[in-house]
């Protein structure tokens, strides 16, 4: 969880119980527990047509940590097809980056800390 995540979750409870709500927090897993299919440091580029970890790891913060996972299903299988093409070019649209379907270190960079309108907030 982003430290932004975890502030407004620690405002938004807060607010509840100061109110005479109660609440009910469930831990939420980091990026590091969820997708930990390569180390958080290796970051290789990553093309259409690869079939490895990295595609793996690209495919589970897509659907886990962005809004594109909100409303596509996005395989983790490792394979980058036509899903996970769409998921990587909604990432880089919605933070600004060049839309070419590779996953450089920009785009690393926002997967794993993508822009607030990017994020995924259901999970």
């Amino acid at each position: 969880m982003t430290e932004f995540r975890r502030r407004m979750a620690a405002v938004t409870a807060s607010a509840a119980i100061a109110l005479g709500g109660v609440v009910a927090l469930a831990p939420q897993a980091s990026a590091d527990e969820a997708c930990s299919y390569v180390p958080d440091n290796a970051r290789p580029y990553v093309y259409p047509n690869q079939s490895n970890d990295a595609v793996r790891q690209a495919q589970c913060l897509i659907l886990f940590y962005s809004g594109f996972g909100m409303n596509h299903a996005v395989q983790i299988d490792g394979k980058y097809g036509q899903e996970t093409y769409a998921g990587v070019i909604w990432v880089q649209h919605c933070n600004g980056l060049s839309e070419d379907g590779i996953v450089g270190p920009n785009t690393w960079e926002k997967l794993y800390n993508p822009n607030y309108a990017c994020q995924r907030f259901d999970n």
